[in-house]
C-alpha cells in the first residue's frame, strides 16, 4: 500500500520506542505493516522484522528472533532461552531496537503466549517488542502493564484516515474527490482510501475491495461465523432490536463487539457504507438464502414496523411492502424519515402515488432538506388534484402550511393556509381554529401586528382555551414594543410547541428571549441562552434551530465582547453558512441586520452597506416589513456614529415605518437616534429630547441608558449629552439626572461636566503607529496643525493621571527653547491638541479630555477613554486558569501589539520605560499564547508567533523552545535541528552564552524521535 506519510500517525506509533511492548491490532487492509515500515524509515531507529506465516514452536521462535535480529547485530550469538536473547541484546545494543512482530496472532497459543512473557520482561529497556495482530490478543501481564505504562495497545481507528489526510493522499494522486465523503463511507479504511487514490471511483475498486475481503477476510471464518458476518449485511441498523432479531434467526448471540472482533466495523449502529455494500455483494450470490433471511426479518416481532417494512422490500414482496408503507409511514416519520424517503424512492422507481409523495416530502422536512420537501409537497398536491385525491391533496397542504411556518416564510406558508381552511368542513372548529392561529403568526412574520391580532382573537373565539400560543402571543407583544410584557411571557413559558407534527424549535422560548435580552440589553442572559440554543440544535440536528441560535449569539457577542466585533461577525457568517444549505432566505435578513451593527462597531461602513442592502433585498422579497424598519433604523445608527448627514433620511424612513407597524419601541429608538443625530450635526437637540421622555417611562428609558443594547449606541458616551440636554429641562430634570447618575456616576459628580460633553469615547492606539479616534471617527493629520500637538498628546497620555507643570512639558518638548518663547509654543499646541480631539467644544466651555490645575496639566478625563495600552494590560492581568478565556486574552493582547510604545518617538528620552516594559510583558505573553496554541494541535501558530517574537528579541530563547516543541510535533527533525543550532549561534553571539540544559534536553529527546510531550 503506498501510502503518503502520516506525522500524526507516526507520533502514535512512536510509543514503540518508549514502551517495551506495542500491540497493535486490526484487520486486514488496515495497514499495519506499512504504518510501521514508514515510521522505520523515517524515525531513524533500527528495527528487526520478523513475520510469522505459520505457528512456530517456542523454539523455532526463539531461533527466528536471534536471526532477525542478526540483520543488524552480526555478533548477536544464539540464545537458549529468552533471557539469554535478552542478556545478548543487552550487551550489544548502543541504541533503541525496535523488534516487529508481524502476524502474530499465533502467539495466543498457551506456549508461545509463556515464552513472549518471559520475553517482555527481559528485555532491556533499549529493546521494544511489537506486535502486529489481526485478533486482540489478551495476555494475564498485559492489562498490569498498561497500566504501569510498560505497555501499549493501538487499534484500527489509529490507523484510520482523517479527513486531513484523505485530502492529503487525494491531492498527491490528483484526484479531485471529496475527502470527508470518502473517509465516511469507509471509516477511514487505508486499503479503500489507497485504491480510491490510485483508480479514482468507488465502482472500480468495489470488486478489488469484494475480492480482498473474500480472500483475506471470510475464508479465514469458519462457516457459522462466516454466514453471520454476511447475514449482518441484510440490516440497515445495527441496533441491539435489530442484532437480537438476527441472533434468533441464525440461532447464536449477535453483538456489536462480536462483529467489531471478525473486522466488521460500523459507525455507530450502522455498517459502514463500502463495506456494507460489498458484503451484500458476497451475500446475494445465493439469491434463494438471502431473500429467505429477509422474509424471516420481516416477520420478526422485536424489528420496528419500518425495518420490517425494509426487510419486505428485499424479500421480493414490493406489493406487501406499499401497502404498509401507505397505511403507517405517519406514525414513522419522526423516528426514521430517512427510511420512510428511501423506501417510497425504491418502492415506486418509476413515480409514486400522491399520498406516498406527501410521505417521502415530509420526511425530508424533518431531515431538514427543506428545498427538496419544498418540491415534493407542490410535486404531491398537483398529482392529488389531478387524480382527485382529497385526502392527500389536504396532506400536501398541510406539509406546505409547515414548512413556511417552521421556516418562517409567510408568502409560502399563508396560501397553503387559506387553501387548507377552504378544504376543511365547518365542523372542524378546533383544526380550523389552529389554522387562524397559524394565520396569524404569517402575518406577524411579515410585521403586520394589527393583522395577527384580529386572527389570533379569531381563533380563540373558534377554538377556545385549545389554542395557546404562549410563544406567540410573546412575539405580538414584542413586535407592538411592549418588550417587558413580552418578556414575562416568554420566561413563564416551557416548552416547545408543535406544528404539524414538526417541532417549532426556530420559535423555542429561550431563542426568542435570548433575542429580546440583546435588545434590553441583558447580555449576559442573552449570551448563555443563545450558547445553549446553539448547543441543543447540534445534538438535535436542527440545521435552522442551530442557524437562528448563532444569528442570536452574534447579537449578544456584540454586547459581551464589544471590542472583539471578529467574534459576531464570525457567528453571522456561520448562521449565513447554515442558510445557504438549507436555502432559506428569511433567517439572512436578520443575519444581515446583525452584520450591520457589528461592521459598523468595526469601522466596516463599506461592509455595513452591503449587510444592508441584503437584507432589505431578503425583507422585501418575504414581505418583512417588521425586519425592514429594524435595518433601517441599524444603517442610519451607523451613519450617525460615523456623522454622516445622510443619516436623517434614513432616520425619517424608519420613523415612518415603525409608525405603520405600530412599533412602541421603534419609535422610541428613533427619537434616541435623533436626538444624539442633533447633537453630532451641531443642532438643538431639546426637542428630541424632549419627545424622547414624553414618550417613555423612566423605567423604559433605563435600559436604554445604562446599559449596552443591540439597537443603541455601541459608544455609551454619546448618550451623555442627550441627558445633559434633558437635565436643563425643568419638567424632566429630576428624571434625567437619576439616568446620569445610574448610568455615568463619575461624569455625574465631575463637577467640569454641568452643560456640555463631547459625545463620545476618546480611543487611542500607542503601540506602533499613533491614532487617535473621536468615537469611530479617526483624528487626521490635518486636524493636528502641528506636530508639537501630538508630541503633547502623547507626552500628557505617557504620563496620564499624573500632573505635569507647564515648566515640565516645555523642558521635555522644548528643550533648547527660551522658557518664554516655549510657553508661547505650548500654548499654541495645547490649542491645536484641544481643537483636534474636541472641535465641537462650545466656546467658554473647558476641555473634558485635557484637564488643568493652576499651572499644571493633565489627561485625566473622568470618563470616556479607551487605550490600547490599557487594555493590552487588562488581556493579560485577567487571564485566568480557564484556557479557552486565557488563550483568548492573550490573543487580543498579542493582537493590540501592533508595534513599540510611540515606535515614532524612539529617541524621546520620556517613552522609554514604558516602552520596555510593554515589549518585555509581550515577549512573554507571545511565547506563553505559542505554547497554549500548541497544546491544541495550532502547530503553523505557534511557530509563526515563535517567529515574530525571535524578530523582535533574537535571544529570546523561550521561543526557541516553544519552535523545538512545534517541530517535534511536526516530526520535523531537520527542521528542529536548525532551530537549535540557531539559538546556539544567537546567545553565543547575543549574550556570550550557552543554550540552557532544559533547551539541549529537549533537543535531544526531539533528535531521538522519543514521542510525548517535553517541558
Amino acid at each position: 500500500m503506498r501510502t503518503l506519510p502520516r506525522h500524526r500517525l507516526d507520533e502514535q506509533l512512536a510509543l514503540a520506542a518508549e514502551v517495551r511492548l506495542l500491540m497493535v491490532t486490526a484487520p486486514p487492509g488496515w495497514g499495519k505493516t506499512t504504518a510501521l515500515a514508514g515510521l522505520a524509515a523515517r524515525g531513524g531507529w533500527p528495527v528487526a522484522w520478523l513475520r510469522l506465516l505459520a505457528a512456530p514452536s517456542p523454539e523455532q521462535l526463539l531461533t527466528e528472533l536471534v536471526a532477525a535480529c542478526r540483520l543488524l547485530l552480526p555478533r548477536l550469538p544464539e540464545a537458549a532461552s529468552p533471557e539469554a536473547f535478552a542478556s545478548a541484546l543487552a550487551d550489544q545494543l548502543d541504541d533503541d531496537l525496535i523488534l516487529v512482530l508481524d502476524d502474530a496472532d499465533p502467539l495466543a497459543a498457551p506456549e508461545l503466549a509463556a515464552l513472549l512473557a518471559r520475553l517482555q520482561a527481559a528485555l532491556p529497556a533499549r529493546a521494544h517488542l511489537v506486535l502486529l495482530t489481526r485478533q486482540p490478543l489478551s495476555f494475564p501481564w498485559l492489562l498490569p502493564s498498561i497500566a504501569r505504562g510498560e505497555a501499549a495497545r493501538l487499534d484500527a481507528s489509529t490507523l484510520a484516515f482523517t479527513v486531513e489526510e484523505a485530502a492529503a493522499l487525494f491531492a498527491h494522486h490528483r484526484r479531485p474527490l471529496d475527502p470527508a465523503a470518502a473517509v465516511a463511507s469507509c471509516a477511514g479504511w487505508p486499503l479503500a482510501l489507497d485504491l480510491l487514490a490510485r483508480h479514482g471511483s468507488w465502482d472500480t475498486i468495489h470488486p478489488l475491495l469484494t475480492a480482498f475481503w473474500e480472500q483475506e477476510v471470510l475464508a479465514q471464518l469458519d462457516a457459522p461465523t462466516r454466514e453471520a458476518v454476511l447475514a449482518a449485511a441484510a440490516l440497515d441498523d445495527l441496533s441491539p432490536a435489530a442484532l437480537t432479531a438476527l441472533g434468533e434467526v441464525l440461532g447464536r448471540p449477535l453483538s456489536l463487539a462480536w462483529l467489531a472482533e471478525q473486522g466488521v466495523l460500523s459507525q455507530g449502529t450502522q455498517l459502514v457504507p463500502v463495506l456494507r455494500d460489498l458484503l451484500r455483494t458476497l451475500a446475494q450470490r445465493d439469491r434463494a438464502h438471502w431473500q429467505a433471511l429477509h422474509q424471516q426479518l420481516a416477520e420478526h416481532p422485536a424489528l420496528p414496523p419500518w425495518q420490517a417494512t425494509t426487510h419486505l422490500l428485499h424479500a421480493n414482496q414490493p406489493a406487501a411492502a406499499r401497502q404498509r408503507l401507505l397505511a403507517q409511514a405517519p406514525a414513522w416519520l419522526d423516528q426514521a424519515p430517512a427510511t420512510v424517503r428511501q423506501l417510497v424512492a425504491t418502492l415506486y422507481p418509476e413515480g409514486a402515488p400522491p399520498l406516498a409523495q406527501v410521505w417521502s416530502a415530509a420526511a425530508s422536512h424533518r431531515l431538514g432538506d427543506l428545498d427538496t420537501a419544498l418540491a415534493g409537497y407542490q410535486a404531491a398536491l398537483a398529482a392529488a388534484r389531478a387524480q382527485g385525491e382529497r385526502a392527500a391533496e389536504v396532506e400536501a397542504l398541510r406539509g406546505l402550511a409547515a414548512l413556511g411556518l417552521d421556516t418562517a416564510q409567510p408568502y409560502l406558508a399563508l396560501p397553503a393556509l387559506k387553501q387548507l381552511l377552504r378544504a376543511l368542513p365547518p365542523t372542524a372548529s378546533a383544526e380550523r381554529a389552529e389554522i387562524l392561529a397559524q394565520q396569524a403568526e404569517c402575518w406577524l412574520n411579515r410585521g403586520w401586528v394589527r393583522v395577527a391580532r384580529r386572527l389570533l382573537a379569531a381563533a380563540h373565539a373558534l377554538g377556545g382555551q385549545r389554542v395557546t400560543r404562549p410563544d406567540l402571543e410573546a412575539r405580538l407583544l414584542l413586535r407592538s414594543g411592549e418588550l417587558a410584557a413580552a418578556a414575562s411571557h416568554l420566561e413563564a413559558a416551557s416548552g416547545v410547541g408543535t406544528l404539524g407534527g414538526v417541532i417549532a424549535a426556530h420559535r423555542e422560548p429561550a431563542l426568542v428571549l435570548a433575542y429580546l435580552d440583546a435588545v434590553r440589553g441583558e447580555s449576559a442572559r442573552a449570551l448563555a441562552l443563545a450558547r445553549r440554543g446553539v448547543l441543543e440544535a447540534e445534538q438535535a440536528g436542527q440545521p435552522l434551530s442551530e442557524a437562528i441560535a448563532l444569528i442570536r449569539l452574534g447579537h449578544a457577542l456584540q454586547l459581551a465582547s464589544p471590542l472583539d466585533p471578529p467574534l459576531a461577525e464570525r457567528a453571522y457568517r456561520q448562521a449565513l453558512a447554515r442558510c445557504q444549505t438549507l436555502a432559506l432566505d428569511r433567517p439572512v435578513a436578520e443575519a444581515a441586520l446583525g452584520l450591520v451593527l457589528a461592521r459598523g462597531q468595526a469601522g466596516d461602513w463599506a461592509g455595513a452597506e452591503e449587510a444592508f442592502q441584503q437584507g432589505m433585498t431578503i425583507a422585501g422579497r418575504v414581505g418583512d416589513e417588521w425586519i425592514a424598519a429594524w435595518l433601517t433604523l441599524a444603517l442610519a445608527s451607523v451613519q450617525i456614529a460615523q456623522e454622516d448627514p445622510a443619516s436623517t433620511d434614513l432616520l425619517t424612513q424608519a420613523a415612518r415605518r415603525f409608525a405603520r407597524l405600530d412599533d412602541r419601541f421603534g419609535q422610541l429608538l428613533v427619537q434616541l437616534w435623533g436626538a444624539i443625530a442633533a447633537h453630532r450635526f451641531g443642532a438643538d437637540p431639546a426637542l428630541q429630547v424632549q419627545q424622547l421622555f414624553a414618550r417613555a417611562s423612566e423605567a423604559e428609558l433605563t435600559p436604554l441608558f445604562c446599559r449596552p443594547t443591540l439597537f443603541g449606541p455601541r459608544d455609551p458616551m454619546a448618550l451623555v449629552p442627550v441627558l445633559l440636554t434633558a437635565r436643563q429641562q425643568p419638567e424632566i430634570a429630576a428624571r434625567a439626572g437619576r439616568l446620569l447618575r445610574a448610568a455615568f456616576p463619575t461624569l455625574a459628580t465631575d463637577p467640569t461636566v454641568t452643560t456640555y460633553h463631547p459625545g463620545y469615547t476618546l480611543r487611542v492606539q500607542l503601540l506602533g503607529s499613533f491614532r487617535v479616534w473621536r468615537g469611530q471617527r479617526e483624528v487626521s493629520a490635518t486636524e493636528w496643525q502641528r506636530e508639537k500637538a501630538r508630541q503633547l498628546f502623547q507626552l500628557l497620555l505617557t504620563f496620564r493621571g499624573r500632573w505635569l507643570q507647564r515648566e515640565q512639558i516645555c523642558a521635555l518638548l522644548w528643550p533648547e527653547t527660551q522658557p518664554a518663547a516655549a510657553e508661547v509654543q505650548f500654548k499654541v499646541a495645547l490649542n491645536a491638541l484641544n481643537a483636534a480631539i474636541e472641535p465641537r467644544r462650545p466656546a467658554r466651555a473647558a476641555p473634558f479630555f485635557i484637564r488643568r490645575q493652576g499651572l499644571a496639566y493633565a489627561f485625566a478625563p473622568s470618563a470616556g477613554v479607551w487605550i490600547d495600552v490599557d487594555e493590552f494590560d487588562l488581556r493579560i492581568a485577567t487571564a485566568t486558569r480557564d484556557p479557552a478565556f486565557a488563550l483568548r486574552g492573550r490573543q487580543i493582547a498579542v493582537q493590540l501589539y501592533s508595534g513599540d510604545y510611540l515606535a515614532e518617538s524612539l529617541y524621546d528620552s520620556w517613552t522609554l520605560e514604558e516602552r520596555e516594559r510593554l515589549l518585555t510583558r509581550f515577549l512573554r505573553t507571545a511565547t506563553e499564547l505559542g505554547e497554549l496554541l500548541l497544546e491544541q494541535g495550532e502547530v503553523e501558530e505557534a511557530i509563526a508567533l515563535a517567529e515574530r517574537v525571535l524578530k523582535r528579541e533574537r535571544s529570546a530563547e523561550l521561543a526557541y523552545q516553544l519552535l523545538l516543541r512545534a517541530y517535534g510535533q511536526l516530526g520535523d527533525r531537520g527542521a528542529a535541528l536548525r532551530t537549535y543550532r540557531r539559538c546556539q549561534r544567537a546567545l553565543r553571539e547575543e549574550l556570550g552564552a550557552e543554550p540552557l540544559p532544559q533547551t539541549t534536553a529537549l533537543f535531544e529527546r526531539i533528535r531521538r524521535g522519543l514521542p510525548g510531550k517535553v517541558r
